[in-house]
C-alpha cells in the first residue's frame, strides 16, 4: 500500500457524505485548521489512530486514503434545479459522479458498451428542431417514447439513480473522458419517484447533453445565461417527450376572468373549467386540510418550503385535495407575505398591537394577531387600496409583489420583511376530466407543470428583491429584519399551533417536523 496520504481523497469523501470540515473536525476530535492541511496535502496525519478515526467517521476503508486519485477527465455538470440547489448539495454530486465514472471507467475493460455519437448541429438550431434532429438520427419516429432510459442507454448515455440527500436537486448530467472514449451520465435523484417526473428529467438532460457546452465551469456561468440554457432544455425535453400534436389545446384565462378563487374551485370542481391555479389560502371551504398552510412561520424558508411541499409533506396534504374532486398536479409559488401599514415600523411583534391589520379570512391569522394585540379585518382584497386611502384599515400583509403590483405601495408609509405565510398556490384538474384523458395526454400535461413550477419558483425568486427596492424607491420605510429580529416573529408566530380550532393535528405534526427535519 501506498504510504503516502492522499489529501484529495479525504476532502472527496468528506463530501460525499455531506459534512462540512468543522463538522468532521468535531467527530474526529481534532482542530479544523488541521483537518484544511490534510486536504490540501499541506500536512499528513502523524498517526494511524487519526487515520483510523477518519475512515471511521466516514465510513470509507483505511486504504482508500492511501490510493492515488483518478486521473478520468470531467466537464461541466449540468444540475436540474441549479438556481434553488445549494453548491454544497452541488459538490456533493459531483463527488458521487467522480465515482461513477471510476466505476464506468474499470467496467469498460470488461464490458462493451455502445458509444454515444454526438450530433453535428448548426449553431443556430432551435431546441426544438435540435430533438427532431435526434429523434431522426435515433429512428425514433414523432410519437411518445415509452422508456426513455432505456433509449438513452442503448445510445451510449449511461443513466443512473443516485441519493441526493435533499430534494433541491432533480436531476444531473456530467461528462467524461475515460482514455479516448467521451462518456456522458445521467443521473436522477432517488427521492423522485414520479416516473412522469424522471421521464421528463431524463429529457432535460439529454437537452444540455446536445445543445451546450461541456468544458465551462457551471459556477462561472451568469443567471441570466443559465436561465437560457434551462429554457432551452426545457423546449428540447418537450420536444423529444412529443407534445399532443395539438389534440389537447389550452386556453388561458388570467387576472380572475374566470372569476376569484372560490369561484375557480367551484368550477374546477364540478368540471366547468376544468384546469386552475389558486392560492391554497382560498381553499379551506372545500378543502379543511390545507389550512395547515395558514400557520404562521411554518415553512420559515423558500428553500425548505419547497422541499417539504415536494416531498412526503406535501404529498400527505394532496391526498385530501385529489379526494375532493380535484387532481392536484403540483405546487408552485406565490411569494412571501409580509406585513405593511400607516402606523409605525414594525420591528418586533408586539409593534402590531392596535393596528387594524386587513387579512383574508384565515383563522390561524386571526387567531395569531388577536395574540398581539393587533385588530384584524376581514375584507376582499377589492376594497383594500381605497381602506388604506381613507383609513378604514391601518396595514395589509400581502407581499412584496403584489404590494407592487396592486399598487398598495402608493398608500402605505411602511413595510417590513416578516415573511411570515409562505404563499403557496396548487395547480388543480377536474378529475373526471384528467381520468378521462389518455395516459400519454396525462404524462405530457404532468411534465409540463412541472416545468411551469420550475420556471415561475425562479421567477418569482428572481422578482421580489426588486420589488422591495421599489417600494422602498418609493419612499415607503423599509424594515429588514435581523436574524434575531426574525426569530423573535417566528417564535410569537408558533404559539397559535394548537389554537386554531379544525386543524388536522396529523397535518400540523408531519410538517413541523419535515421542517424541523431540514433546519
Amino acid at each position: 500500500m501506498n504510504t503516502q496520504f492522499n489529501g484529495d481523497r479525504l476532502k472527496k469523501a468528506r463530501i460525499y457524505r455531506g459534512l462540512t470540515v468543522a463538522d468532521l473536525a468535531e467527530r474526529v476530535g481534532c482542530q479544523r485548521q488541521t483537518l484544511s492541511m490534510y486536504e490540501i496535502s499541506k500536512s499528513q496525519p502523524t498517526d494511524k489512530t487519526t487515520v483510523v478515526r477518519l475512515a471511521q467517521a466516514l465510513d470509507f476503508p483505511i486504504k482508500y486514503f492511501y490510493e492515488p486519485s483518478s486521473a478520468i477527465a470531467s466537464g461541466t455538470v449540468y444540475f436540474r434545479s441549479l438556481l434553488t440547489t445549494n453548491k454544497k448539495y452541488r459538490s456533493e454530486q459531483i463527488v458521487k459522479m467522480d465515482y461513477l465514472s471510476q466505476i464506468y471507467s474499470l467496467l469498460q475493460d470488461y464490458v462493451s458498451f455502445p458509444e454515444f455519437v454526438h450530433l453535428d448541429l448548426p449553431d443556430n438550431i432551435s431546441p426544438e428542431q435540435a430533438a427532431y434532429a435526434l429523434r431522426d438520427a435515433w429512428g425514433l419516429g414523432r410519437g411518445p417514447l415509452d422508456n426513455l432510459v432505456s433509449i438513452v442507454e442503448q445510445h451510449g448515455i449511461l443513466v443512473t439513480s443516485i441519493s441526493t440527500n435533499t430534494n433541491d436537486v432533480d436531476a444531473f448530467s456530467q461528462f467524461m473522458q475515460t482514455g479516448d472514449v467521451p462518456t456522458f451520465i445521467i443521473a436522477y435523484s432517488n427521492n423522485k419517484t414520479s416516473a412522469v417526473r424522471i421521464h421528463f428529467d431524463i429529457a432535460h438532460e439529454l437537452g444540455h447533453i446536445c445543445l451546450h457546452e461541456w468544458s465551462e465551469d457551471i459556477e462561472d456561468v451568469s443567471k441570466e445565461e443559465f436561465k437560457r440554457k434551462e429554457r432551452e432544455a426545457n423546449d428540447f425535453a418537450a420536444a423529444v417527450a412529443e407534445r399532443t400534436e395539438g389534440k389537447v389545446k389550452v386556453d388561458v384565462y388570467p387576472a380572475s376572468t374566470l372569476g376569484n378563487g372560490t369561484e375557480l374551485l367551484e368550477s374546477t370542481q364540478n368540471g366547468t373549467v376544468e384546469m386552475c391555479i389558486v392560492a391554497t389560502m382560498q381553499m379551506g371551504a372545500f378543502v379543511p386540510e390545507v389550512q395547515v398552510l395558514d400557520m404562521p412561520y411554518l415553512l420559515p424558508t423558500t428553500a425548505i418550503a419547497e422541499q417539504v411541499l415536494d416531498g412526503e409533506a406535501g404529498d400527505m396534504l394532496l391526498e385530501y385535495v385529489n379526494a375532493a374532486g380535484y387532481k392536484a398536479m403540483c405546487w408552485t409559488d406565490n411569494d412571501y407575505r409580509c406585513f405593511s401599514n400607516n402606523i409605525r415600523p414594525l420591528v418586533a411583534p408586539e409593534d402590531l398591537s392596535g393596528i387594524k391589520m386587513r387579512i383574508p379570512e384565515t383563522a390561524a391569522l386571526v387567531e395569531w394577531l388577536k395574540e398581539l394585540g393587533a385588530i384584524p379585518t376581514i375584507m376582499p382584497a377589492t376594497e383594500l387600496y381605497t381602506s388604506l386611502q381613507t383609513g378604514v384599515v391601518d396595514g395589509q400583509e400581502n407581499g412584496a409583489m403584489l404590494t407592487i403590483t396592486d399598487n398598495y405601495y402608493e398608500t402605505l408609509k411602511y413595510f417590513t420583511n416578516s415573511n411570515h405565510l409562505y404563499g403557496a398556490s396548487l395547480v388543480l384538474m377536474n378529475d373526471d376530466y384528467w381520468e378521462a384523458l389518455p395516459e400519454e395526454y396525462q404524462t405530457i400535461i404532468q411534465e409540463e407543470c412541472y416545468n411551469m413550477r420550475d420556471e415561475a419558483r425562479a421567477l418569482i425568486a428572481e422578482q421580489v428583491s426588486g420589488c422591495i427596492e421599489q417600494i422602498r424607491d418609493s419612499g415607503v420605510e423599509v424594515t429588514i429584519l435581523t436574524d434575531e429580529q426574525l426569530a423573535k416573529w417566528v417564535e410569537s408566530g408558533r404559539t397559535v399551533y394548537d389554537k386554531v380550532d379544525g386543524l388536522n393535528q396529523d397535518l400540523v405534526d408531519a410538517f413541523v417536523k419535515a421542517v424541523d427535519e431540514l433546519m
